[in-house]
């Protein structure tokens, strides 16, 4: 599960803040040796390129953060079941891809 840790690393995110309202400031945690700020803004630009959800960055203490903020009161469960599966998705493809190009060097 998600939770905020100051910081600290969890398997996948981490949250910075604890989440206020319908707004979570949050990053996903990225390979060893690979720059986290980047990482994170390739997982946005695949995700808006995507076109199934819209998010935008964060920027806190110069890091670069994914936030997601729910308006709609017809936001259900199953949407944002769907944003962080799609988040998880990204993630996963990514570190994949940076793991492979890492073993290539």
């Amino acid at each position: 599960s998600v939770r905020p840790n100051q910081g600290e690393g969890t398997d996948e995110f981490e949250l910075p803040l604890e989440p206020e309202l319908s707004v979570v400031l949050f990053r996903a945690t990225a390979p060893s040796g690979v720059d986290i700020n980047n990482f994170n803004q390739q997982i946005l630009n695949n995700l808006i390129s995507d076109g199934k959800i819209f998010m935008t960055p964060a920027v806190l203490n110069d890091q670069f953060y994914l936030r997601v903020c729910v308006l709609c009161f017809r936001t259900h469960i199953e949407h944002v079941d769907l944003c962080l599966s799609l988040i998880r998705q990204k993630r996963l493809h990514l570190w994949d891809k940076c793991q492979t190009t890492a073993e290539g060097k």
